[in-house]
């Protein structure tokens, strides 16, 4: 039902429960549809779509009947063409979700195209009048029941409160959307939160909370991407000797920033708990060994939990060598109920795949008629390691089962566990040996892969605009964007999505006169080239610091950060006084010509003071970088090609190593291309090594290298 909402000075024209919000893109004919607004009437013109997945079988019904109180349609039938259409479909692009719950659907995604939202309140004057999702009426008049009095509206001036103890520089000045929201999600124990207490209409605000979180930083974005502009050094002092004055006419504009359930509050608290504790007890109990590095990333894949997936890594002391070793931190068999029934339960309860394949074929991991997780595995007496180091786990047939959903299921449908870790967090904690440290790569899968999305339909069930009653499907697809309400929690409390340690520097370099320079637009190009730093930069800084410096020149640019921290601000590096970093040099083409040559360098030369001792071999100075490449002996045998694909190994998947390949060959750059492909024919096919080990049907599958060369 359609309701209107009153305020002092709006009223808001809302459609009960499941809201849309309004992006028009013809505005007097959607003015128009908004006053005729007729009781029951479905919203129109929209962009950003509230989706309760239990409501899902009523839409459809909804979607296709005249008279929806009347239909005839059996919302039995709908639910089995629904899930054997979710369950063979073999064009279908995105996951689907697989639990009950509110999700926000954006479609294409917040990006600097992204307008703001159309919502039109009425004043009590009778007259319409446009209001800004982040209007202080707006979550009073969107929400009456969680603000009845009209409370608690965001307002973007309010400031922050500073002690004298507290450094208030490093703090925005206004309070912002996402700590606004924040604090209305805070359970207080002297007041009560009608927000924590509405379950899916607390989704629903969540959701709604974090598209207007994104939507103030699109906001700022579109406000400062004119203020800063960037250039190369060289190309400054081009257009000062050209003549030109203005710098706004020079360089490009940048666009910031460059790096961009029902008890959902407890959910994401108790997750974050959580996952530092498990954390925390794994290193002081060293229940893997000694810790060198960790990093994660929190994933929430449309299943209304969060999880995360982490990668550990030891020291080689304590690196895992042997079966025996796997054994002892890896099982994947059923405990002894009458010895462990302790871990007998845990294990029945949160470490049990499926059931699934002929006793449950509708389970969400089948695909074409199989489980997508290769279940169930195949009996083994025995720990297997093969020779790239990957495990195939001991599960005997010891007759041991536990039942699910009326299904016997033994020791080849438990998933890989630690009993310590098992026993201490009572949750699914998956556990998997690797094969080799640049298995992070795989990891990075999930970083990279972008948000979570869904194809969602959307029908008009008007009969004066269709009168045939004809829909065109196709025409009603459209890509989303999919927030789940745990996500939007999440980021609205700020919690970290990916996490590593150590720190990673990230190390630039530039030829001679070839660094960056940000400037605000507006500025002449000689009260630019004037500012007293505007020469300096990371790399020269470097170099800087090796003239002053008689530890600093024996160690490499990538050794750099180990001992050394870099001072953005002074742009000086400084000796470290505690814990350590990874330097890491941004990525070069070979087809780039000189610069490449100069990182290939750079990871020899240590301690040089200036261009031209990088260019110095044995007392002579080249007039290229690739000369002294030549004079290295870096450039015989292509080995610093296949240096290259060594080192982008470590974090790029075998498809990219091998346009990476192509690439080579394309700029005419390998003397033996041949011999490049056949000592890095195992990197450059990493990814087929990995399939198999996950497939069980092709168990002890060996790849020979007369096939990978063929």
């Amino acid at each position: 039902m359609t309701r209107r909402i009153n305020s002092k000075r709006f009223q808001l024209l809302e459609n009960d429960y499941q809201s849309t919000f309004v992006q028009v893109r013809d505005e007097c004919n959607a003015l128009q549809d908004i006053t005729n607004h007729q009781e029951g009437s479905k919203p129109v013109y929209s962009q950003l779509y509230i989706y309760d997945t239990d409501n899902e079988i009523t839409n459809r019904i909804s979607a296709v009947s005249r008279h929806e109180k009347s239909s005839s349609i059996s919302p039995e039938i709908i639910a089995m063409i629904k899930d054997c259409l979710d369950q063979h479909n073999p064009y279908q692009t995105y996951n689907l979700p697989t639990t009950s719950e509110v999700a926000a659907l954006i479609l294409g995604d917040f990006d600097i195209s992204y307008d703001k939202r159309d919502i039109v309140v009425e004043k009590t004057c009778g007259t319409l009048q446009r209001i800004h999702e982040l209007h202080y009426c707006y979550l009073s008049l969107q929400y009456p029941l969680l603000f009845p009095f009209s409370q608690g509206g965001y307002n973007s001036n309010v400031k922050h409160y500073h002690n004298s103890s507290t450094n208030s520089s490093k703090y925005a000045k206004t309070v912002t959307i996402r700590e606004y929201l924040a604090y209305q999600l805070m359970s207080r124990s002297q007041e009560v939160s009608a927000i924590l207490h509405v379950k899916r209409l607390c989704q629903q605000f969540v959701v709604d909370g974090f598209t207007m979180m994104e939507s103030q930083r699109i906001d700022y974005i579109k406000m400062h991407q004119q203020e800063l502009r960037v250039d190369l050094y060289q190309g400054l002092s081009d257009a000062l000797f050209r003549g030109e004055r203005n710098a706004s006419a020079t360089g490009k504009r940048v666009i910031l920033p460059s790096s961009f359930t029902d008890q959902l509050d407890i959910l994401c608290r108790v997750f974050k708990m959580k996952l530092q504790s498990l954390l925390q007890v794994i290193k002081q109990e060293k229940i893997f060994g000694r810790i060198k590095a960790e990093i994660y990333t929190i994933e929430f894949q449309k299943r209304g939990l969060p999880h995360a997936h982490i990668i550990l890594f030891l020291d080689p002391a304590d690196k895992i060598k042997d079966a025996e070793h796997v054994d002892e931190l890896i099982s994947t068999e059923i405990p002894n109920k009458n010895t462990s029934p302790l871990l007998y339960d845990l294990v029945a309860s949160y470490m049990i795949h499926g059931p699934c394949g002929h006793s449950n074929p509708r389970s969400p991991c089948m695909k074409e008629g199989k489980c997508s997780k290769y279940f169930p595995k195949k009996f083994v007496e025995e720990t297997i390691l093969d020779d790239n180091g990957y495990p195939t786990y001991r599960r005997r047939n010891d007759g041991r089962t536990v039942e699910r959903k009326g299904t016997p299921l033994d020791s080849r449908y438990v998933v890989p566990y630690n009993p310590r870790l098992l026993e201490l967090f009572t949750a699914h904690i998956n556990v998997e040996k690797t094969n080799q440290s640049t298995s992070i790569k795989y990891l990075f899968k999930y970083i990279n892969k972008g948000n979570d999305r869904v194809i969602a339909g959307i029908y008009n069930n008007n009969q004066s605009a269709n009168p045939h009653g004809i829909f065109d499907e196709i025409k009603h697809y459209y890509d989303f964007r999919y927030i789940s309400s745990c996500e939007a929690a999440w980021r609205i409390f700020a919690f970290d999505i990916h996490h590593r340690y150590p720190s990673v520097e990230r190390l630039s370099f530039h030829l001679p006169n070839q660094q960056t320079v940000l400037y605000k637009g507006g500025q002449t190009v000689k009260k630019v080239l004037k500012k007293p730093r505007i020469k300096e930069s990371q790399f020269l800084a470097w170099m800087e610091c090796n003239k002053i410096n008689e530890d600093a020149l024996a160690l490499t640019y990538l050794e750099f950060p180990h001992y050394y921290v870099f001072d953005k601000k002074k742009k000086i590096w400084t000796e470290r006084k505690c814990g350590f970093a990874v330097g890491r040099m941004t990525h070069a083409s070979p087809s780039s010509g000189e610069f490449y040559y100069l990182r290939v360098l750079l990871t020899k030369v240590k301690g040089p003071r200036s261009y031209k001792e990088i260019r110095t071999v044995e007392n002579i100075i080249y007039l290229t970088f690739k000369s002294a490449c030549h004079a290295m002996g870096l450039l015989e045998d292509d080995i610093e090609y296949i240096d290259a694909i060594k080192e982008a190994a470590n974090w790029a998947l075998g498809h990219y190593l091998r346009k990476f390949f192509v690439s080579m060959l394309l700029c005419h750059c390998l003397t033996d291309p041949k011999n490049v492909w056949e000592r890095s024919a195992e990197l450059l096919f990493d990814d087929i090594y990995y399939t198999p080990h996950n497939n069980q049907e092709l168990t002890g599958l060996i790849f020979i290298q007369s096939f990978l060369n063929n």
